[in-house]
């Protein structure tokens, strides 16, 4: 395994800020400034890769982590909570390869 850290692309931020906003309560535009409320508190979020693919990203809760996937052989974990974020990446890798071993029929 490399030791190369591999830096998201602009297109890969913004996907994750679209997957972060599909699971909470972020407003998509600005607030009326008139109105006082308490700061939204911001996400943590973590970059899920397998062998340099952009699969998708872990959303930090208070009860563990939500998957929100971004590429189709994934789409079974999009939304799961599991309580940490090797139990993710273990099973986004697990699928991820499995997609790759079943044929396609067309």
């Amino acid at each position: 395994m490399s030791d190369m850290v591999r830096i998201p692309s602009p297109t890969d931020r913004m996907v994750m800020i679209a997957a972060c906003r599909r699971f909470a309560d972020i407003p998509t535009r600005m607030p009326d400034p008139s109105v006082a409320k308490e700061p939204a508190a911001m996400l943590q979020s973590h970059v899920i890769e397998i062998d340099g693919v952009f699969v998708g990203a872990a959303i930090r809760l208070h009860n563990g982590y939500r998957f929100v996937a971004i590429n189709v052989k994934l789409d079974d974990l999009d939304g799961s909570i599991w309580p940490t974020l090797a139990d993710i990446r273990r099973l986004a890798r697990r699928f991820y390869f499995a997609g790759r071993l079943t044929p396609q029929t067309h």
